[in-house]
């Protein structure tokens, strides 16, 4: 029986040898078409790139810094702008007189003037005839600007006209133009920045550590980031592509090769470690759109102004307040004389629209005010506590125009103390008559961050601290000077707002 199998087995295992053979090369060959399918997509996404970036790198310059220093003036670290190139290595490229042994040498610097590298930057040509969109904080304070760019394949360099076309800036967008003397100039094509979605593949261009056009990839990682400090307001752009000090300045590109965005700032730890991190952020096109066009043409920006500070509702207030959700800005100052206090908008009120438009936040609403031309009237849809629950209530007023930064601070000269984890301002009259407080009785509290001293013992926003460490206190310097008196911790003699009453606490400070 065993021999008369036998053929019937080698026949069978031919058959199973040959279709395992044929279904071997079939794989293979379905392995290469995906590979070759792989290859032809990212040849293809490279080549998206390449003409993207091809597209706006000639419009792309390099911007040089210098400041004046006389024998008589010092020039520190602090000096320097936030990401200037040339801060960590301060003591090899502004301070060569304090080398060597060339005594003569030095005396003859010491008494003469002289220019010292100050900042380095980016800048995007927004018009042929030679004026060019930047960061503010490129050319802010500097004594001679030089633009670099690239006509016919070689390098030119301009000097800007400080005297007859000094930079216009703006210090609230952090942007700022400056004119060259020029002609037929490549301009880029600028994109719709609210079209962009997270996920989506950018390019930055710039001079990061003054190496010329350097372009790097990334993708959007959020929209609509806050600001991240200093006097700016609005929405940011955060990206991973990789930006460096240099970057501030250029453009950040969509694959279309449309610019969508003005890099403004990298996320990092101390001057010295001024690098490339994977978060960065950038002005929307849509931003830069409207103050390029205001300083090209009026030299300055003005905007419609409110004169409140406001804040997020946040997960707690809504919770508390038994809010359906946390849309809207909630106020939490009114400034006296200003178009808010006029129209009769409270603290606590919570501002949800906006001449209609639903506001979902802080950010939002002062992006849509300083949007509105002063002198116009809106309308203000916003919920108001009655004691019981909240009331939609529409009100109307009249825009005002926002003031300088410098006025603005003087405004509300607010006091965030790190080690306590709580921002507290002086009390105004309308303050205080909004939330039921006395003028002259203490510092309000407008913030607590969660899980800080202030929060654990007990600080809630809207407390008004009347006494520390056993000093009546007015105003945010009695505060500052009273709470310098124990470095370990504070006794605070605090009213609250909802109930009027009073309590003593102590805050262990960080």
């Amino acid at each position: 029986m065993k021999a008369s199998q036998s053929p019937l087995t080698m026949g069978r295992l031919l058959r199973v040898t040959a279709i395992v053979a044929v279904t071997s090369l079939f794989c293979v060959s379905i392995s290469d078409m995906a590979g070759a399918r792989s290859a032809q997509a990212l040849k293809e996404m490279s080549q998206a790139f390449s003409n993207a970036a091809k597209k706006v790198t000639p419009s792309v310059v390099h911007i040089r810094t210098l400041k004046t220093v006389t024998p008589t003036e010092s020039f520190s670290f602090e000096d320097f702008p936030p990401d200037s190139p040339f801060a960590p290595f301060f003591e090899h490229f502004l301070n060569p007189r304090d080398r060597g042994d060339n005594r003569e040498d030095r005396r003859k610097q010491d008494s003469e003037p002289g220019e010292v590298p100050y900042g380095m930057g980016s800048g995007l040509v927004v018009t042929p005839d030679g004026y060019i969109l930047t960061n503010n904080h490129v050319v802010d304070e500097a004594d001679k600007i030089e633009v670099r760019l690239r006509v016919g394949g070689h390098d030119k360099t301009y000097t800007v006209d400080m005297k007859n076309n000094p930079p216009r800036q703006d210090p609230v967008s952090d942007l700022a133009v400056i004119k060259i003397d020029a002609k037929d100039l490549p301009v880029p094509e600028l994109g719709d920045s609210d079209q962009l979605e997270v996920g989506e593949w950018v390019i930055a261009i710039g001079n990061p550590f003054g190496l010329d056009q350097s372009v790097t990839a990334g993708i959007v990682s959020y929209l609509g980031r806050g600001p991240m400090g200093g006097p700016q307001f609005g929405d940011f752009i955060q990206t991973d592509a990789a930006i460096n000090p240099g970057n501030s300045g250029g453009p950040l590109v969509d694959l279309d090769g449309k610019v969508v965005g003005i890099n403004a700032a990298i996320a990092t730890g101390s001057p010295f470690e001024r690098s490339y991190a994977g978060i960065a952020f950038t002005i929307p096109i849509n931003i830069a759109k409207s103050v390029k066009d205001a300083l090209i043409e009026k030299g300055s920006v003005t905007r419609g102004y409110l004169g409140v500070g406001i804040t997020a509702v946040g997960e707690e207030v809504a919770k508390h307040e038994n809010l359906e959700n946390q849309d809207g800005a909630l106020v939490n100052s009114v400034q006296d004389g200003t178009p808010a206090k006029e129209a009769g908008i409270q603290v606590g009120d919570i501002v949800i629209e906006l001449n209609g438009e639903k506001i979902k936040g802080p950010s939002e609403l002062q992006l849509k005010i300083a949007a509105i031309t002063p002198g116009e009237k809106a309308t203000l849809t916003i919920l108001r506590h009655d004691g019981d629950s909240y009331k939609e209530k529409k009100i109307q007023v009249t825009i005002g125009t926002r003031p300088s930064n410098e006025e603005v601070a003087e405004v509300s000269a607010p006091l965030t103390s790190k080690n306590l984890g709580m921002t507290v301002q002086d009390l105004t009259e309308s303050t205080a008559q909004s939330l039921g407080y006395t003028m002259g009785t203490g510092v309000l509290v407008t913030d607590v961050a969660p899980y800080s001293p202030a929060a654990n013992a007990g600080i809630q926003q809207y407390d008004l601290i009347r006494q520390v460490n056993h000093q009546p206190v007015k105003t945010v310097a009695e505060f500052k000077e009273a709470l310098a008196k124990r470095e370990d911790s504070a006794l605070l003699v605090v009213q609250r707002q909802k109930t009027k009453d009073t309590f003593i606490t102590v805050i262990e400070m960080k």
